[in-house]
This record gives C-alpha cells, structure tokens and sequence, in this order.
C-alpha cells in the first residue's frame, strides 16, 4: 500500500478516458452479473432495516440502466443465460433475494423507461442501489468516461432523481488516494457503507492491487463498511483455447519489435495489425498452420498481459490463474480487514465439462444476513438451470481465513 502511494505521489496517470477498453453492456444482464446484483440488493436490504443513514459507493458505475436491445448487448448476448432465464422460472425462486431481484427487473424497466419490459431494459448496480436510498443516505459513483458518467446521471434522474447522489467523472483510484482529504469531510458523519468495488480488469489501472488499496482505503475511512469486490477467473486451458491464431499473430508480431514504443503507439500498431490479419484472414491462417502454435504461446503469453493490449479479440475480463486467485485471497487476509466470505458461480454448457471458469464476488464485513448465503447462491443455481437446459451451473461458497 505505501509503494501505491509513492506511485501516486510521483505523478502516475493511467486513467485517461481513452484509455478505456471495456464496455459494461458486454456484460449486462450475464448470469455473472445477476449474482453480484443479487448479492448487491440483499446487501442492501440489510441496510434499509436500520433507520439511521448509509452511504452507497460504487468505484466503476457504468451507466446504471442497459438497453438490451443495443448493438453492444446484442454482440455477445450474454443476458440470454442469464437475466432472462431466471425472469423465465421467476415464480420458482424460493429465496427472497433472488425473488426480490426478479420481482424489481419485472416492474421497473416500465417505470424508468416508458413501454420498456425485462427484455429490452436491465439495471445495473448504481440504479438498483438508487432505488433503495432514503432521504437520509446518500451515494457517490465513479466513472472515468465523460460519456459514461453523463448517461449514468440521465439515467438515475429517470429514476428517482439525483438530490442525494453525487457523479465523479474521475477514476475511484485518483479520488480515494488523492481528493479524498478535501472531499470526504461531507462524508465523515456516515459511519454505515456499502461499497462495490466492480472493475472491468482490463488494464493495469484496474489490477489487483489497486483494487486491495481500495478495499483497505474504504475499510480504514469507515471501519464499519460492507466492502463487495467482484473477480473474474478464466481457467488455464480456456485462456489458451481463447488465444486462437489470430491472437498468435498478435504475438508474434510484438516479439518481432523492441519494446520501446509508448503505450498509445502500441495501441494503433496493434489495431493496425488485427485489421490487416482480418483482410489476409485466410493467408494468414495458412501461415499459421505452419508454426507452432503451442511453443509460441508458452515463449510470449506474457507479453499480451504487460503490454495491455485492448480487449477486442476476448469479450471477457483479462483471465487470471488459479495461483493468481489464491494469492489474493491469502493478501485479502493479511490485510486484516474483517471477515471475508467469497461466492463463486461457474456457468458452461450442459454437454461439456464443468466449466473451471467463474466469478467471484468478495465480501468483506458482510451483514448478518449473508449467514445463509449458501441458500442464496444454491436458490440461483437451480433457477439458472430451470431457465436454461443447456446450460450447468456451479456454486461455492467459502470463508477465508488465516492459514487456509
């Protein structure tokens, strides 16, 4: 943490709004984003049972409300699996969470978008917590797109209005190491928070380690927060599947060159590089045939992550190994900051093997209502596969603790 710091001080800049790669709608309505906002609203439950205020924080809001219907969500269509599966089975929910977060996508899409249905209209984290504030709280979102942070206010005033929510067009990393001084004071007096800690881990700027400095920031402002940190994990051998020979020529490409060129002329080569493969697709592939791929991929893998190449070949978060995993439960337990429970769901199709790919939310200082979170999660496993035939699901849930 004190290295961050030195960093920070020294004038690192890494949160240029174009140099944001990631596109939340990707995502949107996906059965990975139907646990953590499941996981999110009964949090929030929890809070609204205490008459005195709370404040809300979302370190990486998007835009709060997706069109389904968008170009972007349709790319991939990762909402089929997930949120309109479970809307398919709503009546067999048997927890109250995930019936609470059936029953909310089934009314509000009509009332924050005029004729809009579960279909077309889904809510992201900062609208669902929106919908949950009293006069008494209060919420602060981050984004570090311009375009991004103005849609998100549109979007939360189509809802209930803003009043009591404030709009960073910042990185949550700047703001909580640097501003925090000068800006936190109107915050001071609320002792109750709930934190969401959602990066697109697409690039250095949203690694680990910055996402640990925020965990501990938040946890030593209020030492009375629920803290929520969502992380992906791709297995190894999907990782390497995903890495085709397109990905190959990237690779092969880089290696060629010294590596002295800054990161915005990186970019254009690379763009340049996946455009001319795309045209001479066929050539190339040829070409590859030839090579071997395997030597390739074990000789300059690592060069894709230290170089930040923009997720356009891999519509998912930057893949993370199992040691990789470990190691930042292992540092979320030596940082003593509570305790910390871990919800993992792993979704693949029905004929193949169980997928070792998943995600994971963390939660650090849950409420008590999290002590049946294994009913929870095992009441959304069952409603994902009753939504879906084609598709198995896998559920874990686990407390860390020292030495584990």
């Amino acid at each position: 943490m004190h290295l961050l710091q030195e960093v920070l001080d020294g004038g690192y800049c890494d949160w240029q709004a174009d140099d944001i790669d990631y596109v939340h709608y990707f995502q949107a309505g996906s059965p990975y984003d139907c646990l953590k906002h499941m996981l999110i609203l009964h949090t929030l439950t929890s809070m609204v049972n205490d008459a005195s205020p709370f404040l809300y924080v979302d370190t990486h809001a998007g835009t709060g409300i997706y069109d389904l219907k968008s170009p972007e969500a349709q790319r991939f269509q990762n909402h089929q699996g997930g949120i309109l599966s479970l809307m398919k089975v709503e009546r067999h929910a048997a927890s109250k969470a995930l019936s609470d977060y059936l029953r909310l996508h089934g009314i509000f899409p009509r009332l924050c978008r005029k004729g809009s249905t579960f279909e077309e209209t889904y809510l992201g984290s900062p609208a669902i917590a929106q919908l949950f504030l009293r006069p008494q709280d209060a919420a602060i979102l981050f984004d570090a797109s311009p375009q991004v942070a103005s849609a998100l206010d549109r979007n939360l005033q189509s809802l209930s209005g803003t009043s009591n929510t404030e709009v960073f067009c910042t990185s949550s990393y700047k703001w909580f190491s640097k501003s925090i001084k000068s800006q936190y004071q109107r915050y001071a007096h609320l002792s109750r928070v709930l934190a969401l800690i959602d990066p697109p881990y697409d690039s250095a700027s949203s690694s680990d380690k910055w996402n640990l400095f925020l965990v501990k920031r938040i946890r030593t402002m209020w030492p009375q927060s629920c803290v929520l940190l969502w992380y992906p994990f791709v297995s190894e051998g999907q990782t390497k599947q995903g890495l085709d020979s397109r990905r190959f020529v990237l690779l092969w490409y880089v290696s060629s060159v010294r590596l002295t060129l800054s990161r915005e002329t990186w970019t254009v080569i690379l763009y340049t590089v996946v455009v001319l493969q795309r045209v001479f697709l066929i050539v190339i592939e040829v070409w590859v045939n030839w090579v071997p791929c395997v030597v390739s991929m074990h000789l300059f893998s690592s060069f894709l992550t230290d170089l930040n190449i923009p997720p356009i070949l891999y519509p998912h978060p930057a893949p993370e190994s199992e040691d990789e995993r470990k190691r930042l439960d292992q540092r979320l337990v030596a940082m003593e900051i509570g305790t910390v429970l871990v919800a993992d769901l792993a979704v693949s199709p029905k004929n193949d093997a169980p997928s070792e790919s998943r995600s994971s939310m963390v939660i650090v200082n849950p409420p008590s209502s999290f002590e049946q979170l294994d009913f929870l999660l095992e009441d959304l496993r069952r409603n994902l596969e009753r939504g879906n035939s084609k598709c198995q699901a896998l559920v874990s849930f686990r407390r860390l603790e020292k030495g584990f």
